[in-house]
């Protein structure tokens, strides 16, 4: 062949095994010209493109003729992991790239849904799942831009939970929650107990195991289910709305934060339960709370302006102070940090050893909704009602990326995980 285009080209997508028309590239190319064509070839932005060879991952420096070998060589396209993903009240999704801070997928309904409540991404990376005030749940297919629906909750999607086996938990304020079957979007359980969720569900979990189900209510209810949809318990003691339900990381047991100024432990075994905090401490309702990935402790976010940390005693071991509402809350992977977003427009990054702050995060315009760590624990996500997610080094405390797009305020955001 002509020096020019004296190499072909078959590239081949990883994921869906579809075989692109073969491309003549020149050895002389840099690396960076080749993850630009294929990703053109194959209709996918490039920040979502690797390339792959038998050998491995080929590093983008140098040229293609430095890198392959001559004649016909096969590459696979991956995503890589770096993945993030918002959810708006302006109707839509949207898939960044987190190293490039630029958007990949933006996934907008054909007809109107209302907001998008919440948002996640699969393990792989493959698909998106996004759900609607209108009650719709879709899976999105990032690859080829299909989009399936999921219908049969008939109000609001007020969280989505991935479970092995490729199910798909949502709880909705039509007071049901729901298992689904990804692979065909079957329905397969329905629990609907008018009596035991009659204001709406709040939020769902998954055990450990995927053999239990959890799920809290607006009127107070933490309830358990087996995954044949059976009432295993029906933890009582709260005695206003159910924000937010977690198992701990061996999944003996729950913690649940409430409209009621309080959360509480609930140990599964026994159904016996440990409240965190006193109602007339002047905290304000608790709007969410995690357990460290250790389970030795537990961070309660409250509405005046604290989050505070437990140890598994009941006692409180560190108020971490804002200036407005605390929203979210998350324990960094290592379980030495803890993250708090706040209506206050900032975050902040706090030492769990002595509760000291580490970095607060400045940028945002408006309130913060939503926090999260990286699986990888070097960067946190926020999103904001100034219709901004912001990406930030652990390390440094620095704004690594600005993902703007959005319309109106954001709802939710994560990692791939």
């Amino acid at each position: 062949m002509a020096d020019m285009a004296d190499l072909t080209l078959h590239a081949v997508m990883a994921f869906t095994g579809k075989e692109l028309p073969p491309m003549q590239v020149c050895r002389h190319d840099s690396l960076h010209q080749l993850r630009q064509k294929v990703a053109e070839a194959c209709g996918v932005p490039a920040a979502l493109v690797q390339l792959v060879t038998e050998s491995g991952p080929i590093q983008e420096q140098g040229t293609i003729g430095e890198a392959l070998k001559d004649g016909e060589v096969q590459v696979a396209l991956t995503p890589q992991g770096r993945e993030v993903i918002t959810a708006s009240q302006d109707g839509s999704a949207r898939v960044w790239h987190a190293d490039s801070g630029e958007c990949v997928f933006h996934l907008t309904p054909p007809s109107s849904s209302g907001a998008v409540h919440c948002a996640l991404l699969s393990r792989c990376g493959r698909e998106a799942i996004t759900g609607s005030a209108d009650g719709t749940i879709r899976r999105w297919f990032l690859e080829g831009g299909d989009c399936v629906l999921l219908e049969g909750h008939s109000r609001a999607v007020a969280q989505l939970k991935l479970a092995p086996e490729g199910r798909l938990l949502s709880a909705s304020d039509d007071s049901t929650v729901k298992l689904w079957r990804l692979q065909d979007g079957c329905c397969l359980l329905t629990l609907e107990h008018p009596d035991t969720f009659e204001r709406g569900v709040r939020s769902v979990a998954f055990s450990l195991d995927a053999r239990c189900i959890v799920a809290a209510g607006a009127n107070g209810l933490v309830v358990q289910y087996s995954e044949s949809g059976e009432i295993q318990a029906k933890h009582q003691g709260h005695t206003a709305a159910v924000n937010s339900v977690v198992f701990s990381p061996e999944g003996k047991r729950l913690l649940s934060a409430s409209d009621d100024r309080t959360a509480r432990i609930w140990h599964i075994a026994s159904s016996s339960c440990m409240v965190l905090g006193d109602p007339s401490d002047g905290s304000g309702p608790a709007f969410a709370a995690s357990f460290s990935p250790d389970g030795r402790l537990a961070v309660v976010a409250h509405f005046a302006r604290c989050a505070r940390l437990y140890d598994m005693t009941g006692s409180c071991i560190h108020v971490l102070q804002h200036s407005d509402a605390v929203l979210s809350v998350d324990f960094s992977p290592d379980a030495s940090l803890v993250l708090t977003a706040s209506d206050d427009a900032t975050c902040g990054l706090w030492r769990v050893a002595d509760g000291g702050l580490l970095f607060r995060l400045h940028g945002h315009k408006q309130g913060v909704n939503i926090g999260a760590f990286s699986p990888d624990g070097a960067q946190v996500l926020s999103a904001s009602d100034d219709r901004e997610a912001r990406l930030w080094s652990v390390a440094t405390g620095a704004c690594l990326r600005v993902l703007q797009g959005h319309h109106k305020r954001l709802n939710g955001a994560d990692f791939c995980r």
